[in-house]
C-alpha cells in the first residue's frame, strides 16, 4: 500500500546452537504493480507475545478494520533482540477474517537459542489471492 513499511519472513531458517549470523542478503525482483483493491491496509496486529512453550512461538490477534470479511491474510512476524537486530521470524496465513472481526493465531517462529527477544513486529497484509466480501 502507498506508503507503508512492511517486515517479510521466508519463514523459518535453522542454525546450529549458539551461530548468529552477520551478514544477511535478499535479492528483491521485479515485478508487475497492480492496483490495489483497497486504499490502505485494512489489518492491524495487536497482543504479539513470544512463548517457548512446546515450540517458539507468537502469539497475535489480527484485526480486520474493513467492513467486509476478507480472505487469505498472509501474517510476517519478525524478532529483534534487545540491540535491535533480527534474530529470527516466520511467515503464516489466515484463511478468513470477518468484517470488522479479530482472529487469534499462533505462528510457529525459528528457534532463537539463548537470545533475548526485545521487539516483535508482525504485519499482516493481503495476498494476491485474497477475496475482499462475499
Amino acid at each position: 500500500f502507498p506508503g507503508e513499511t512492511i517486515g517479510t519472513s521466508n519463514g523459518s531458517i535453522f542454525f546450529p546452537e549458539d551461530c548468529i549470523p552477520n551478514n544477511y542478503e535478499s535479492y528483491v525482483y521485479p515485478l508487475s504493480v497492480a492496483e490495489p483493491q483497497l486504499p490502505s491496509n485494512p489489518f492491524s496486529a495487536s497482543n504479539a507475545q513470544y512463548s517457548n512453550e512446546d515450540y517458539p512461538k507468537v502469539k497475535v490477534t489480527i484485526t480486520n478494520n474493513h467492513n467486509q470479511r476478507i480472505s487469505d491474510v498472509t501474517v510476517n512476524v519478525l524478532l529483534y533482540n534487545t540491540d535491535g537486530n533480527i534474530i529470527g521470524g516466520s511467515k503464516d496465513y489466515l484463511g478468513e477474517i470477518a468484517a470488522n472481526g479479530s482472529a487469534e493465531m499462533e505462528i510457529w517462529v525459528s528457534d532463537i537459542g539463548n537470545q533475548t527477544i526485545g521487539k516483535i513486529e508482525v504485519y499482516p497484509t493481503l495476498t494476491s489471492y485474497s477475496i475482499i466480501g462475499d
